[in-house]
């Protein structure tokens, strides 16, 4: 199997499920609503929502950067864009995540081994590694996003093994 096809598969594990870590992304917004999506039970931590915001924003410049596209860093009120309140920015955020997950596997899929030690467009580092770097980004988040789903009392993690082996 080509590595861009087996990292697609990757990709789809971490946001769908089953994920050889425990919960994936999906699994872990599951029955999260716009009230919780939004709130800040960390105190000045971002929320929920702030975190989906930023996970999608890094997939589309992956996909991108994979395209040829010189993509700059984001400032950060494009980072961790600030979504609107209410159920239907939550919907159009979850959406969006989706979309932009599909979006990227499907670009992924076929992609020649040998673009893989290629440089990526404007930066220092490998295709291999902006594939790699953007699944762990987003498990990364989805551990995040596990934590202040519990801290807002929406979960007990116990959906999963793996929060509860010592």
């Amino acid at each position: 199997m080509a590595e861009g096809t087996a990292a697609a598969e990757r990709l789809r594990q971490m946001y769908e499920g089953p994920a050889w870590h425990g919960l994936s992304l999906l699994e872990l917004l599951e029955g999260v609503d716009a009230t919780a999506a939004g709130a800040h039970p960390a105190g000045g931590a971002h929320s929920i929502q702030e975190i989906v915001g930023h996970v999608a924003v890094w997939g589309d410049i992956c996909r991108r950067r994979l395209g040829g596209e010189v993509v700059r860093t984001p400032p950060p009120d494009e980072n961790f864009p600030r979504i609107p309140a209410g159920a239907a920015a939550w919907r159009d955020l979850l959406q969006r995540l989706d979309e932009g997950n599909r979006r990227l596997r499907e670009a992924l899929v076929g992609l020649p081994d040998a673009r893989l030690h290629e440089i990526v467009p404007g930066k220092t580092y490998t295709i291999a590694a902006l594939i790699h770097g953007t699944a762990f980004h987003a498990t990364y988040h989805g551990g995040q996003i596990g934590l202040l789903k519990k801290m807002s009392g929406q979960s007990s993690l116990a959906e999963s093994d793996d929060f509860n082996t010592p």
